[in-house]
């Protein structure tokens, strides 16, 4: 029988393979789509673990809280970012795109770990 700490580790598992495999989709794959699914995919994680850390941590570790949201703020602009390019088409702006998603999925899956 799996007890909490069993169950929090397995979600934290499987929070760390989605950012692993968005990251990997992220800058190895060519297609535009697979790219821009990815970088949805990666904001989707990010925002969900600055969630967690707004409602674990609330007022108690407000610099935690802090860094939970500037790291879904930086995810939320990639996002942006990622429409912006699908419009102009600029490879310049999709890098952009990929890079601050890729470090802020990274700052919130390492906040999600301390």
């Amino acid at each position: 029988m799996l007890n909490s700490l069993d169950l929090l580790v397995i979600v934290f598992m499987v929070l760390a393979a989605l950012s692993f495999l968005a990251l990997l989709l992220m800058f190895l794959m060519k297609n535009n789509v697979v790219r821009s699914v990815s970088i949805g995919l990666s904001t989707l994680v990010t925002v969900a673990t600055a969630a967690f850390a707004v409602y674990v941590c609330g007022v108690d570790y407000l610099g935690q809280s802090v860094i939970g949201v500037l790291a879904a703020i930086g995810a939320i602009s990639a996002f942006v970012l990622d429409i912006l390019n699908y419009k102009l088409k600029n490879d310049k702006i999709g890098l952009a795109a990929r890079i601050t998603s890729a470090a802020a999925l990274a700052v919130g899956v390492i906040n999600s770990l301390i």
